[in-house]
């Protein structure tokens, strides 16, 4: 019997580090403030004549760490960019928290929570690591231009709040040496480091990361797990992960999605998964 199991080691003995602060970022005093459903049905998208996405159906629910894995070109990065407002699809209905966000614009999407991270790093290059940031949390700016040019003090009370709260997920990720550092003089993998650092900033209910672990070093990965499950587990952040290493997904999802060629194929558990006939067959072939 072959199963994707004999393919991918999976592990568990993830160790974490104790973080060394209390976490404030993520223990909002209203739970509602936190709170993340989301909810896609019946989504179908379509480029030309070329069915990108099938009829599919995926929820995530509060503290909830959900994967969505498949072959090259099944289509996990476009059902991200659908839910975070980048791709229009033909047919579709996506909630979020109850209400309907299938046709919000990305800004709007932001502001009512939800962040994300992409394949390639979308950062500042030529900025500093807090300030890229700092700019991360502009949903959360309550003064105007005209204030911020006059540095009132109302201006100044905020910063020093962005700035607390920045200063928290520095010392979470690990990155205190380098947050005044140019962004382009950082290894990939701190910058991918970098980029969760600011889909973090923004304070997001659910967090979407396209393949957080792609091109970092195998001891990168292994702190990437521990923040992951750190940030799922402690904090109860809510989270949706694309990702092509499978040992990794095995080892911290809660439930795993499956797509091929733009169509659902198996949803469950990581072991009913790794042990799916159809998803055996997309990975490996027809063994029979």
């Amino acid at each position: 019997m072959h199963n994707l199991g004999d393919r991918v080691k999976v592990t568990n003995n993830h160790k974490m580090k104790a973080f060394s602060g209390e976490p404030n970022i993520f223990t909002p005093t209203r739970p509602e403030e936190s709170q993340a459903e989301l909810k896609v049905e019946n989504l179908t998208l379509k480029f030309g004549g070329i069915t990108a996405l099938n009829k599919i159906d995926l929820s995530a629910h509060n503290g909830e760490l959900i994967s969505i894995i498949g072959p090259n070109g099944a289509g996990k990065t476009t059902l991200l960019n659908c839910i975070a407002g980048h791709d229009t699809a033909r047919e579709a209905r996506i909630s979020f928290n109850g209400k309907d966000i299938t046709h919000l614009s990305t800004h709007h999407l932001a502001k009512i929570g939800i962040g994300r991270t992409y394949q390639n790093i979308e950062l500042f290059q030529s900025m500093t690591v807090l300030s890229n940031m700092m700019l991360a949390r502009h949903a959360h700016y309550k003064y105007n231009v005209g204030q911020a040019s006059l540095f009132l003090k109302n201006v100044r009370n905020e910063e020093v709040r962005h700035r607390e709260v920045l200063e928290e997920l520095i010392d979470f990720l690990e990155i205190e040496s380098i947050r005044k550092e140019i962004v382009g003089s950082l290894p990939y993998g701190m910058r991918k480091r970098v980029e969760l650092g600011c889909a973090l900033a923004l304070q997001p209910k659910l967090l979407m990361l396209d393949e957080p672990f792609a091109g970092i070093t195998l001891e990168e990965k292994e702190d990437m797990v521990r923040f992951l499950v750190e940030l799922n587990e402690a904090w109860n952040q809510t989270i949706i992960l694309v990702e092509h290493n499978l040992s990794m997904v095995m080892s911290i999802s809660k439930r795993v999605a499956v797509l091929d060629f733009g169509v659902k194929i198996a949803e469950g558990s990581p072991d009913f998964v790794q042990n799916h006939p159809q998803v055996i067959k997309a990975y490996l072939g027809d063994v029979s």
